[in-house]
């Protein structure tokens, strides 16, 4: 299968588009670990790679979003909880519907963010380890962290030796700051056979040591115009301007469909009216004859009746013959 031109990036800083760049998953399918992976569509890093047909696991705490993940990635392992250094129950700072990609585990963080709406909620929390030793039963592509400052205990609990995914993409910055947060944790993920590749400005990419170097140079260049993705917002925009126009136009073909339902109508009525025109015309031209017959036999009765009179009345004669006289006598003056 050819690159699809262009790509749709779902990612808040295309993370996708990059890690598509090295991977190409319209050649092949793959496995992914998404550790916080949120809503399956905004600002997922993995979607991209579902609709080419990869799956994953996908392990998120909050509700609402897990619930998506069921509902919209059914072929993917989907699991709700939290991910630590150790198993058992932690406070979840989870942030409102318009902030929820802020969510930590972290309590310096989640305490000054209870004031903007967050709220604490208890999850259970196991190692990334016992999810791997469940679930995973071959290679993994790629994984991916996303816990807003808890990185640190994720790492602690798995063996990247063992589950050796080929590259690992970890937020790299203090929850919504552009701090860099990777000293603390980066020496568990090199120490294990990893090669730093690049910071994107919000995370920083690895890549194996035993991988083909072809994964360190495709990871090693930022997203730019040349990688010819559009974003899914784009994407969605698009759609609904086009479901407006679909619409217009479906509202305008029903327009013309009434205007021609009223057309054929008056087109109906119209030969209906030349049609009764037309009978009562041969009715009319039937009885002409009648007519002339009716106006000739009154014309009759009438110089009848006016002779008969006259002769009755000798002096209306004379009188009628004397206006007639006079008639005559100005006529000719003219």
């Amino acid at each position: 299968m050819k690159r699809p031109k262009p790509l749709t990036s779902y990612a808040q800083n295309r993370e996708d588009v990059l890690l598509a760049r090295a991977f190409q998953p319209w050649q092949k399918t793959g496995f992914w670990i998404d550790v916080g992976a949120g809503h399956p569509r905004e600002g997922s890093v993995t979607a991209l790679f579902s609709d080419f047909g990869w799956r994953g696991l996908n392990i998120e705490p909050l509700e609402a979003e897990y619930a998506l993940l069921c509902r919209d990635r059914p072929n993917d392992i989907n699991v709700k909880v939290a991910v630590g250094s150790t198993a058992g129950s932690a406070v979840l700072y989870a942030g409102p519907p318009e902030n929820r990609g802020m969510s930590t585990l972290v309590k310096e963080y989640g305490e000054a963010l209870l004031e903007t709406g967050f709220e604490k909620i208890v999850v259970p929390v196991v190692t990334l380890e016992q999810l791997v030793s469940e679930y995973i039963h071959g290679s993994v592509d790629f994984l991916k962290i996303d816990v807003e400052g808890y990185e640190a205990s994720v790492l602690e609990g798995v063996d990247l030796r063992a589950l050796r995914p080929t590259v690992i993409m970890v937020e790299a910055t203090k929850p919504g700051t552009s701090t860099p947060s990777h000293e603390v944790w980066e020496p568990l993920i090199i120490r294990q056979g990893y090669r730093f590749a690049l910071f994107d400005g919000l995370n920083r990419i690895y890549v194996s040591e035993l991988a083909d170097p072809s994964f360190l140079a495709a990871l090693s260049t930022p997203v730019n115009v040349l990688d010819e993705y559009l974003l899914y917002e784009t994407r969605l925009e698009i759609a609904a301007g086009l479901a407006a126009t679909n619409s217009q136009l479906r509202l305008r073909d029903e327009t013309i469909s009434e205007l021609e339902e009223r057309l054929d109508r008056s087109n109906a009525y119209l030969v209906a009216s030349q049609r009764r025109c037309a009978d009562a015309l041969e009715q009319v031209e039937a009885i002409a004859p009648m007519l002339k017959a009716i106006e000739s036999r009154l014309s009759y009765q009438a110089v009848h009746a006016v002779t008969n009179r006259l002769a009755r009345h000798p002096w209306l004669f004379r009188r009628l013959r004397s206006l007639v006289a006079i008639f005559f006598k100005y006529e000719n003056a003219d």
